[in-house]
């Protein structure tokens, strides 16, 4: 049986379990989040650069659900930002679900 190896360039974290290609972060299946957007939201404010074009795309798209996302923790930072993030990019403002 051949024996697998990392890619040259390949640098590979064993205590957070990820693995950097160049600019590419990998991450173990175990940290990926659930399929619904707001998951992904949080996940993508936790783990990296944000993309605000692709944001405020997602935002046009989703943005009903992100009330009910901020009212599922309003005092979560991520839930917070996510708020401050979506009335920026939309133009939308309006009070903050408390």
């Amino acid at each position: 049986m051949p024996c697998v190896t990392t890619p040259s360039g390949a640098n590979f974290d064993t205590h957070t379990r990820q693995t950097e290609i160049g600019e590419w972060r990998i991450i173990d299946a175990r940290q990926a989040p659930e399929d619904s957007v707001t998951a992904h939201l949080d996940f993508a404010q936790k783990h990296g650069p944000l993309n605000l074009p692709v944001l405020k795309a997602a935002f046009a798209e989703f943005g009903s659900r992100l009330r009910s996302y901020v009212l599922a923790a309003p005092i979560g930072s991520t839930n917070r930002r996510a708020w401050y993030l979506y009335e920026w990019l939309t133009g939308h403002s309006s009070s903050r679900p408390t």
